[in-house]
């Protein structure tokens, strides 16, 4: 650019930019002379951008530079950056000068656009306005990564650990968790058993735990401490489902052996776990259950989240009886392998993964293996729990977080033992009934995961059972061990020879040795005649409902694939006067019960009760009641007989007849309420407690509207029964070949005989 000025007659030009400044001198003091004085510079300065890192951490790093003007002198340099690999450059920030002719310099540089690559040059001009050319590419880059590495835990078995409870092991107070009434987390716990205000009972964490939760009142037997209802105690978290596991310990200390429940767990609205003071009555005061674990299999809830709920108390809210529950490592996330299987660590980030480092058994080592992953052999690892610490570091830097709580990893080569009592009978002619008793499983993992059941027709034996035959799909998850269980085999034809033969296996697929019925019974069934438990009697509302305590109902449910005709069948009752047994009801002739279906007989018809279902069958008619339909409140007992009482067969039982119904519930913390009592998914003995539970969940769509606090589920599946929502599926994806499985027993017993049934030519399952 060039400038003129004109200064008493005289023209003084200046140049800049390229050409250079010409600096003038101009007196006109006395004479009228002029000198003119001029220093051209006609070179720029030259920069550049000292070597940065391939990574940095941190938003903010220093952008060292150089810059050299061996002329005129330095007046500023600027610095330039982008991020990506293409656009335009932006100014960053000048540093000014006065004209040295060398420097070192620093720019602080702020990352305010995130991860990424940046791309940095820097610009010089000198005092006469000489200014560097900007580069054709950058003077340096580097990879901002601020995002450390994660590692994830998977198995040969293709468990992937994943866990989702937030402070499972209570090592952080109660963070995490929601809870309502008397729930504490503690490091310890005593128990006065006996009002002397001494602790008989001290209560500690499980092994490798510093802290628990305690849900429910704590007191002795003097009955210091007013006590809550179980519903009024809860601890809850809501989880992602993660890999479908559910694993935690609890223990119950309960004053009250008849309390029932004394504690529930709940996934969802779906009942997990039920314990009642009878159940850990070993005649003690207080019962103490010791440390257990409960496994449980998710897969069956369809939302993604689960809803974890621990309920603990009494509930009667009686202040001398009390019950209550700890619970700790809670968790989503526990892998079980097989040692002839391999744990795998991965580690995943954007820029590459430097190497996983991880610890055994709380090791005061660690072991580095450079790569993305490291493999570990389940031979590194000992039988039963070991816990494994691990992290990964990043090719930037950034290294995880070093987990505080370890990871638990079980090794497990024990099978579970054999089902007992295997027994099967045909009940139609084209059904088979299988019943056993649940097996425990004798290694590590404390719960059966899955059943086996081939069906052949030839002969099975211990021999052949893994490679012969068909694998019956579908099969129900195990119960607790020593529960009796039921499966029912349809599609059969009739006239044909069936062996069968059942294995328990755990959850990394050790597999019982096959046990087979005892019995060789041939069955060559026309026509069947329904047997005990063909029928049950599946739910009774004895509590009527809001504002009529005579709108009561009972529902039945066929337990077989075929139609049950119910002509002549009869319902009686046990009188709470005393104690006889009379009619209740009587079917009239052409009422069949469909397959798999319900039956449901109301006292009135919908219009004149509250449900907003039609009922199949009434007692009464219109408004008006029939007394003889009427569910007692206490000391409730129903049968169902397949033709007159007095000489039929009894095929189902509800209740016992003593005390307080076995379930359902008519009064919750003082006020009314209307809550149905239900059948489990299997049933069991109805005349048995275990075989009964109060629905909770929320049946708003089977009332009519404004009834809020009735709930029930007349003429469909019963809700929050233990095993019909969390039921394992992995039965279903066991067995892709007939080869034989790894986990087979290593000695395969002597054969025992098959049970031969004349019943269909070949399965059609």
């Amino acid at each position: 650019m060039m400038k003129a000025i004109l200064l008493s007659g005289l023209i003084i030009v200046l140049f800049s930019g390229q050409v250079g400044y010409t600096k003038a001198y101009f007196n006109d003091s006395g004479q009228t002379t002029a000198t003119l004085t001029a220093v051209p510079d006609w070179h720029k300065p030259a920069t550049s951008v000292g070597a940065l890192s391939s990574y940095k951490t941190s938003v903010s790093f220093p952008i060292n530079y150089t810059a050299v003007d061996n002329e005129s002198g330095l007046d500023y340099v600027v610095l330039y950056y982008r991020k990506g690999a293409a656009g335009s450059f932006t100014l960053f920030a000048t540093d000014d000068y006065s004209g040295e002719n060398s420097v070192s310099g620093s720019f602080a540089f702020t990352a305010s656009e995130g991860d990424g690559t940046y791309q940095f040059y820097t610009i010089g001009a000198d005092i006469y306005g000489n200014i560097e050319t900007a580069p054709a590419a950058s003077d340096q880059s580097t990879i901002l990564d601020t995002v450390k590495p994660v590692t994830t835990l998977t198995t040969s078995t293709g468990i992937v650990v994943d866990e989702k409870v937030i402070n499972g092991e209570f090592t952080q107070s109660l963070t995490g968790w929601s809870s309502t009434g008397a729930v504490s987390r503690i490091v310890s716990d005593g128990v006065d058993t006996n009002g002397d205000s001494v602790n008989e009972i001290t209560i500690l964490p499980p092994a490798g735990s510093g802290a628990m939760a305690r849900i429910g009142h704590k007191e002795n037997n003097a009955g210091e401490v007013t006590g809550n209802s179980i519903w009024d105690n809860r601890l809850s978290q809501v989880v992602n489902r993660g890999d479908n596991y559910l694993s935690f310990y609890w223990r119950l200390i309960s004053f009250d052996p008849a309390e029932n429940p004394a504690a529930i767990v709940m996934a969802n609205d779906t009942e997990i776990l039920r314990i009642t003071g009878d159940d850990i009555d070993s005649g003690g005061y207080p019962n103490d259950s010791g440390w257990q674990r409960a496994f449980f299999n998710l897969s069956g809830l369809t939302d993604t989240k689960a809803e974890l709920k621990f309920y603990a108390g009494n509930t009667d809210g009686s202040n001398t009886s009390q019950s209550w529950l700890y619970v700790d490592q809670i968790t989503t996330g526990r892998p079980a392998l097989k040692s002839s299987n391999s744990a795998t660590l991965t580690g995943s980030d954007g820029n590459g993964v430097a190497s996983i480092i991880y610890s055994l058994n709380n090791g005061a080592s660690w072991i580095t293996q450079a790569g993305s992953s490291a493999i570990i052999p389940g031979t590194d690892l000992t039988a039963g729990a070991n816990n494994l610490k691990f992290y990964a570091t990043d090719n930037a830097g950034n290294v995880e977080n070093i987990p505080s709580d370890p990871v638990e990893v079980i090794i497990d080569d024990q099978a579970p033992g054999p089902p007992a009592d295997f027994t099967s009978s045909s009940i139609s002619e084209h059904e088979i009934n299988l019943s056993w008793t649940a097996p425990s499983d004798t290694g590590f993992l404390e719960r059966v995961a899955y059943y086996r059941i081939r069906i052949n027709s030839a002969e099975l034996t211990a021999a052949n059972f893994w490679t012969s035959g068909i694998s019956i799909p579908n099969l129900p998850a195990p119960a607790a061990p020593g529960q009796q269980q039921q499966f029912m085999v349809s599609e059969l034809e009739t006239g044909a020879n069936y062996w069968l033969g059942i294995s328990a296996c755990d959850p990394v697929g050790n597999c019982s040795a096959p046990a087979f019925p005892g019995v060789q019974p041939t069955a060559t069934v026309v026509e069947h005649d329904p047997d005990p438990g063909d029928v049950v009697i599946n739910e009774l509302m004895w509590t009527g409902s809001e504002g009529n305590a005579d709108d009561e109902w009972l529902e039945l449910r066929n337990m077989t694939d075929g139609p049950v005709n119910l002509s002549g069948w009869q319902l009686t009752k046990k009188l709470t006067t005393d104690g006889t047994e009379a009619l209740m009801f009587t079917f009239s002739a052409g009422t069949t019960i469909s397959a798999n279906g319900f039956l449901l007989i109301s006292e009135f018809d919908k219009a004149n009760s509250g449900l907003n279902v039609d009922p199949d069958l009434t007692a009464g008619t219109g408004s008006d009641n029939n007394g003889d339909f009427a569910l007692a409140n206490d000391n409730l007992q129903i049968k169902l007989y397949d033709g007159d009482f007095t000489t039929g067969v009894l095929i189902d039982t509800a209740d016992d007849g003593s005390g307080a119904p076995m379930a359902g519930l008519n009064s919750l913390d003082g006020a009314a309420v209307y809550y149905s009592m239900e059948r489990n998914a299997i049933p069991g003995n109805g005349a048995d407690a275990n075989s009964w539970h109060t629905i909770f969940a929320d049946t708003g769509a089977y009332f009519d509207a404004g009834l809020i606090t009735v709930k029930g589920t007349p003429k469909a599946d019963n809700l929050s029964q233990p095993g019909l929502k969390i039921k394992s599926q992995i039965e279903l994806k066991i067995e892709t070949s007939t080869a034989s499985p790894s986990a087979a027993p290593a000695v395969i017993p002597a054969a025992i005989p098959a049970e031969v049934l004349s019943i269909d030519t070949s399965p059609k399952l």
